[in-house]
This record gives C-alpha cells, structure tokens and sequence, in this order.
C-alpha cells in the first residue's frame, strides 16, 4: 500500500501534467493572430515601383516554443494582370516575421492579395494601381508602355521571333487572313509575344522550351488597352485612347512611320526581333517591305546564321506566304534591290520596335 506522501506525489504530478496538457490544449484551440501591415497600397501603374509588405503572427507562447516558423501561404486573389508578389512561393515566418515586396503592373486596376498561417484568420492587403501618362521620349508612347527591364526586353525578343518565325512553318488560326502581309505579321507576332505565355501558348508556337512572359504587363491588359500601334504623329496624350490615335493593327507605311525607331544602316547593335525596312516603288500595293530578325546580326560571325522572314506577296517567284532566309543569302539576292547592304538606295536601314526602346 502506497505511503500518503507517495499519493500526495503523483497527484501533484497528474494535476501538473493535467494543467500542462490544458494549456497547450488551449494553446492550440486559441486561434493566432496575422498582422499584415500595410493592409491598402497605392502604386504608380508603371511597372516598376515596388513597395514591401510586413507579415507578423501573433500567437500563445507555447505553440510559438513548439511551432517557431510555421509556413504562411500567400495568393493574389484577385487583379493578377495588375501586380506581382515577389517572393511567390512558400515561405517561413522568421522569429521577427518576414517581409513580401508587392510590385505594379502596367496597367490600372485593383489587386487583392491574401494571406493564411495555421488557425489564423485570413488577413488581405488591397493594392490599388493608378495609370502613369508621362511620355519623357517624346515618341508618342507612354512610359508605361515601354519595356524598361533587360529581362523583359529579352523575354520579349525572344518570344516576337519565335511566333514570327513559327509562321514560316505553319501559319497560324489565330492570325486573321484579312492581316497576312508583311506589316500584319510584325503585328499579330507583337501582340502574342506581349501575352502571358501559358502551356496553351506554347503549344501553339512549337517552342523548344518555355518561354517566360513579360512581366511587366500581359496583352490585352496594357497600359494602352488591345489597340498598341499608333496611327498619327505626336507626343502621347492621355485623350489618345479615346480619340482614335491608336489601333489593333496597321500598314506598312504607318508601322514605319510612327511604331518603330531608326538604328542605322549597318549591322553594329542590331538585335533579334529588329526590323528591317526597304522601299519598294516598284509595288503598287505597298510602298515598304519590312522583314523580322530572328537572331542577332551585329557581328559578322553572328551575321552568318540570322534569318529573317518576311512575308512576300503572290509574285512569279512563287505563292504568297511567310518566308525565312538566311541574312548572308539575302545579303546576295540575285535582286539588289533586296539586299540589306548600304550600297543599295532602296535599303532604308535597321529599326526597333518602340515598345523596346
């Protein structure tokens, strides 16, 4: 028979591990507290400016003693198209909390970004973007439309030639027939290489790899709407949008004149997704034939292996349709009129496409 201190004893040692038990019991039913703070953003909708977001949990002691970094989940809910979260995947709450940096689109728009840790009620942060005007080039395309980053510009480059030259192969659905020429082409590349690029896209330009998107903005979601060519001179002007001064697609002459810049006439600094542009008096239905680089050509070696296409009208020479030929072929076409040289009066030099500038 057990002595009554040994009893005294162990129902101390029940009683404790009872209280014990209930504390951490309700430890884990008491529910945590998220503290995101700032709960409302306001971005210029130009996308680059960035601003950090602090996430803290306030919970009971002993469930932060066992459970020191518990994982926050984090999702943009809603407005997508108009901002970004970096870092994107799962994270770990630090002992001080952690910190996401939310950064603007170039587009308008509201965002709503939620957040999620344990039993914790889920906090959100409101992000409101606001449209950025300002044109310092000049050019009569607004900052915000212009890819400003190197990623960007890469990613772009990369995706205009892909889907232009995917055309020389198989011309796709999605490309309206009324379009096919050679302006058309520079237009419908522009507009897919400007989209997000989902497992949907890719499929349909037969990439070899994935192809990022542009993280700036996502086509139709731009600063300037669907309609991204501009169709008459001047600086750009807030009322442009509404008063007709752009458009879904253009001509030749137009997409010369007001949608691209000139580089030069020789091969120093040209890059893929570069244009090309000759005047063809001798054609009565265009005044320009314009052709898309598919590599770089600034340098001889490089030179050697870009192609180019372009899409040549219903001639003798064969059916309508989207070509690819190699730079150093054309270079030596048996028509001088054609050939990208400086000696040749009809070759009108190098340009880029505005967006890149």
């Amino acid at each position: 028979m057990a002595s009554p201190r040994v009893s005294l004893r162990k129902k101390l040692f029940v009683s404790i591990y009872l209280i014990l038990v209930g504390i951490l019991g309700i430890s884990f039913v008491l529910p945590a507290k998220l503290v995101v703070e700032p709960s409302q953003i306001d971005l210029p909708a130009d996308g680059v400016s960035r601003i950090p977001v602090r996430v803290q949990v306030q919970m009971p002691f002993t469930r932060r003693v066992l459970f020191p970094h518990p994982r926050i989940f984090v999702q943009i809910v809603q407005g997508i198209e108009f901002v970004n979260l970096f870092p994107s995947g799962e994270v770990r709450l630090g002992d001080r909390g952690t910190s996401y940096f939310v950064k603007s689109r170039a587009a308008e728009g509201e965002g709503v970004i939620r957040f999620k840790v344990h039993n914790a009620a889920a906090a959100q942060v409101r992000v409101f973007t606001h449209t950025v005007n300002t044109d310092s080039k000049q050019d009569g395309f607004p900052d915000a439309f212009k890819l400003t980053s190197f990623t960007d510009r890469e990613n772009f480059r990369r995706a205009f030639a892909l889907v232009a030259g995917f055309q020389s192969v198989q011309e796709s659905p999605d490309w309206p027939p009324a379009h096919h020429d050679g302006a058309g082409l520079v237009c419908f590349a522009l507009r897919e290489a400007l989209r997000r690029h989902s497992e949907t896209w890719q499929k349909r330009f037969g990439g070899p790899g994935p192809v990022p998107s542009v993280e700036k903005y996502n086509f139709p979601t731009t600063p300037l709407g669907e309609k991204i060519f501009r169709t008459r001179e001047g600086a750009y002007l807030p009322t442009d949008l509404a008063g007709g001064v752009f458009s879904e697609y253009v001509d030749v002459a137009t997409l010369k004149q007001f949608n691209v810049t000139f580089i030069g006439r020789a091969r120093a600094q040209v890059q893929r997704g570069d244009l090309i542009f000759f005047s063809t008096p001798w054609v009565r239905s265009s005044p320009y034939l314009v052709m898309i680089l598919l590599q770089d050509a600034s340098n001889s070696a490089s030179g050697e292996s870009s192609s180019v296409v372009y899409y040549r009208e219903n001639i003798s020479a064969g059916p309508a349709g989207v070509k690819e030929i190699r730079l150093a072929t054309l270079e030596q076409d048996p028509d001088p009129r054609l050939r990208p040289v400086e000696s040749n009066r009809f070759f009108l030099g190098f340009f880029r496409l505005k967006v890149l500038n």
